[in-house]
């Protein structure tokens, strides 16, 4: 394994606490800074990117395998009726006056992979959703140039969809993603429980 590869697996291990305690489950603007932080103090690459994000159950991808397309309002009551569950995340919910942010934004390491350190916000077990606290994943080229997005398999055949949108850098002005002490601290105990397992 890589040094770099270590490093994310380390990320995942010891942010995962740290960010439970500290933060709520919609925390993709904070803990995306923590991770880009995080990753700097080890010399790697790292850069925020604002994504469509979308999670289906398995009974959800079969239906949308089957049919080709996205369903109809009729067809989506049906396949919820059948235990079908899908939930999306897009800056359309963004109120500017409450300082909330609508979208998601996940981390980009070394050109390579997708840290989406607030992934518990779209677990939903009751409805056959599993992911982890801390999602990282491979991504390739389609991805990085907002050409193409990047499909995940998660636990009882959910999938993780992440399509980057390059143009949106609304996150830029959201008090979660700058660099205030809240944020820096998190980092900084982040990177020292890793250099402590002694990366």
């Amino acid at each position: 394994m890589s040094r770099a590869a270590q490093i994310v697996r380390d990320f995942v291990e010891h942010a995962s606490p740290v960010l439970a305690e500290r933060c709520t489950p919609t925390r993709c603007l904070n803990a995306t800074r923590v991770c880009i932080d995080v990753m700097r103090a080890f010399g790697l690459k790292a850069r925020p990117v604002s994504v469509q994000a979308l999670v289906m159950n398995g009974v959800f991808r079969a239906r949308l395998e089957a049919l080709g397309r996205w369903p109809t309002e009729a067809e989506m009551d049906g396949w919820v009726a059948e235990g079908g569950w899908a939930i999306g995340v897009d800056t359309k919910g963004t109120d500017e006056a409450s300082n909330a942010w609508g979208g998601h934004l996940v981390a980009v390491v070394q050109q390579r992979w997708l840290v989406d350190a607030s992934a518990v916000q779209m677990r939903r077990p009751e409805r056959g959703i599993l992911v982890p606290d801390i999602f990282t994943g491979e991504v390739q080229r389609p991805f990085l140039t907002g050409r193409g997005s990047a499909a995940f398999e998660s636990g009882s055949g959910a999938v993780l969809n992440y399509r980057a949108r390059l143009d949106d850098e609304s996150w830029k002005a959201m008090s979660g993603f700058q660099p205030h002490e809240f944020n820096t601290e998190m980092a900084r105990e982040i990177a020292g429980r890793i250099r402590r397992r002694g990366t």
